[in-house]
């Protein structure tokens, strides 16, 4: 540690508190990752449910405008 003190002129007390900061903002970002990726898998189902929810109600759609079509016909 005194060799990397001496070569960037700085305290001892100045490395230590940029590391520590450097440590903190990295567990930080870590924490935020591993929340989104958590998030997106949860949501994951949700929208998978949705989506099938969304078909089904779009080929009922599809069907009643394809019996009016064949109505005017």
């Amino acid at each position: 540690m005194d060799g990397i003190v001496k070569m960037e002129k700085r305290s001892r007390s100045e490395l230590i508190q940029e590391a520590m900061c450097t440590y903190l903002e990295e567990k930080k970002r870590q924490k935020f990752r591993e929340t989104m990726i958590r998030g997106y898998r949860e949501m994951g189902e949700i929208n998978l449910e949705l989506a099938e929810e969304g078909i089904i109600l779009e080929n009922e759609g599809l069907r009643l405008v394809r019996a009016r079509l064949a109505e005017c016909e």
